[in-house]
């Protein structure tokens, strides 16, 4: 006689199922079986479609304005969702279009989250954003428009913002901007950012629109950056928006020395910029006012900018009369201006006075000494070289 197979004297081994069981539907060993998945099961034989593959990614909020993105496709894409653990603290969240998600005023002209994108986030106290959904692509491929852009970034470790540009047409790509007015720009080989990081956006100017997708990472990550800040001048406050002023190193009439300082004041005689000189071309990031605020944070749009230089060796304030080569010497949201000349001016009308006597290695001597190069510096922040003989 026949099995259940059909097969005479046969014991139903022959129609058994995946799992081995006769005339079974692999139920019994059915599971998800992709290791990738987060409810992988390594005893299932069979794939039954359940595999579910929604990640997370926590990303920090800074107290006051940050830039931010995701490389996470959310379960749930609108705003008011996304933020909604961390809507207490929140105040806004703006697009690259201006458009904005305002939870004080029910507003979200936003929608959900854009692949690719970046945001600008204001937070009333810091706190951490959860993204869950699933994982985008590093390579996925999203179009960036002509002029100013906010990027997201979609690798999941940190690289060389250089090398995570390079698939760019590098005559495209006009300059880059962290949350904190760092920046990378090619035309003066300037890289104060070094790496991208995840969980952060970056404004990028283009000179024309572009198709872009990032490189795989297999280039290694930028060293850590040391940026010297200034000690002389304060920092000033990050308003969440801004303006770069490019000193190329051979617009200055007198070069500065390394541990010179640059400041940046509005009209007001507010702070609005500082930085160290460092023997190299500067960017210097112009912090205009936070129209979310009461107060008057930074500068005005088209208000004059004016500009300072502490003497590091004489501990002299002068001003700067800047000349422009691109730009004017106006503050314009994501403006960018590069000085062609730079000159150090004498507010003191009345005739220099000297304040001390060095040596070449800055010790303060009487000016009694013989065969010997001493500095004469002045108040005005001149220094004169004199070589005394016997």
């Amino acid at each position: 006689c026949a099995d259940e197979c059909g097969v005479p004297n046969g014991d139903n081994t022959s129609c058994a199922d995946e799992c081995g069981v006769p005339n079974g539907d692999n139920s019994t060993c059915s599971g998800c079986t992709d290791p990738e998945a987060n409810n992988y099961d390594s005893s299932a034989i069979v794939n039954d479609g359940s595999c579910d593959y929604v990640v997370s990614q926590n990303i920090m909020l800074s107290q006051g304005w940050s830039l931010v993105s995701t490389y996470i496709d959310p379960v749930t894409n609108e705003l008011n969702e996304i933020f909604s653990d961390v809507v207490n603290d929140l105040v806004i969240v703006k697009d690259e279009d201006g458009a904005v998600y305002w939870p004080q005023f029910g507003l979200n002209n936003i929608g959900g989250l854009t692949i690719g994108e970046g945001y600008q986030v204001k937070m009333n106290e810091e706190n951490t954003l959860v993204v869950s959904g699933s994982l985008i692509p590093y390579d996925t491929s999203f179009d960036l428009n002509s002029g100013w852009n906010i990027m997201g970034y979609l690798h999941q470790n940190p690289y060389d913002v250089a090398f995570m540009m390079s698939s760019m047409n590098i005559n495209n790509l006009i300059i880059l901007k962290d949350e904190n007015g760092n920046v990378f720009w090619p035309q003066f080989s300037l890289n104060n950012i070094g790496n991208m990081n995840p969980g952060k956006g970056y404004q990028v100017k283009l000179a024309g629109p572009w198709t872009f997708s990032f490189p795989v990472g297999d280039a290694g990550r930028y060293g850590d950056i040391y940026v010297e800040r200034p000690v002389h001048f304060e920092e000033p406050i990050n308003t969440g928006n801004n303006m770069i002023i490019g000193f190329p190193l051979e617009s200055w009439k007198s070069t500065p020395s390394i541990g010179d300082e640059i400041a940046a004041y509005d009209e007001d005689g507010k702070l609005i910029g500082s930085t160290t000189f460092q023997g190299d071309h500067i960017a210097l990031s112009i912090w205009g006012d936070d129209l979310t605020t009461d107060n008057k944070d930074g500068i005005s749009e088209g208000e004059k900018i004016r500009f300072k230089l502490w003497n590091s060796l004489t501990g002299i304030e002068q001003n700067l009369d800047v000349r422009w080569l691109e730009g004017v010497g106006f503050y314009t949201t994501d403006g960018i201006s590069i000085a062609e000349q730079i000159i150090l001016t004498n507010e003191l009308t009345s005739e220099r006075q000297l304040v001390k006597i060095t040596d070449v290695l800055g010790k303060e001597v009487n000016g009694d000494e013989k065969d010997v190069m001493l500095l004469y510096i002045y108040d005005d922040g001149s220094i004169e070289r004199v070589f005394i003989k016997e």
